[in-house]
């Protein structure tokens, strides 16, 4: 688990996933939002914020960037319902719920009531084919004038070394409840944990905010 969906049929290669594709049962997932998304609080309330990347960090976008925090923060459950259709526009609307639209044939997704939900089995968050494979997440770069990705060169990368979140949330946060403009080290340690390293005569960058 760790790698992207695929633009058609077969949607995943991750045998977990696949399986609960096909079954229209929630599947557990690294990341996913797509229109609308329910999030835990308590993350925010630690001081998570939305924000760009930080120097050698993953160039995506913050939606992407904050199921990283998430996970380096602890909170690793991320589930979604391929039952829950949601569109962007009237448009993909009038095509989700027209009379000769099939969900499924158009998908290979069943789609379930939520007694199927809570008949089927629990899923177990700790199971190998489950737990994120943090070390070879796949990393699709968005360059800042770009529109959109170039799939081409998306490359695995380790989502937990350094920990950008720790960077962000030690070196930067406090700066920013302040309102005034802070600076992170650019070349953080691959263990990062904590910002112990004085920021004198080291590489430095200005702090995002958003």
């Amino acid at each position: 688990m760790g790698g992207r969906f695929h633009w058609n049929t077969p949607w995943a290669v991750h045998p977990v996933t696949q399986n609960q594709l096909r079954s229209g049962l929630p599947l557990p997932m690294y990341c996913c939002w797509n229109g609308m998304v329910m999030l835990n609080p308590e993350p925010f309330r630690r001081g998570l914020r939305f924000r760009t990347h930080l120097h050698g960090e993953c160039m995506a976008s913050e939606c992407s960037l904050l199921c990283d925090d998430m996970h380096r923060m602890g909170f690793s459950r991320v589930l979604m319902d391929p039952s829950v259709r949601v569109g962007y526009g009237y448009a993909h609307k009038w095509v989700m719920t027209a009379p000769d639209f099939s969900y499924t044939d158009v998908t290979g997704f069943n789609v379930t009531d939520w007694a199927a939900v809570a008949a089927a089995p629990k899923i177990d968050w700790a199971a190998p084919g489950v737990r994120p494979g943090y070390s070879s997440l796949e990393c699709c770069d968005k360059q800042p004038k770009d529109e959109g990705v170039d799939w081409a060169k998306c490359h695995r990368v380790d989502a937990m070394k350094p920990n950008y979140t720790a960077a962000f949330m030690e070196q930067c946060l406090p700066s920013i409840r302040n309102g005034r403009p802070g600076k992170y080290l650019v070349d953080l340690p691959v263990n990062y944990t904590l910002a112990t390293t004085p920021l004198a005569n080291r590489t430095v960058s200005s702090c995002p905010t958003a």
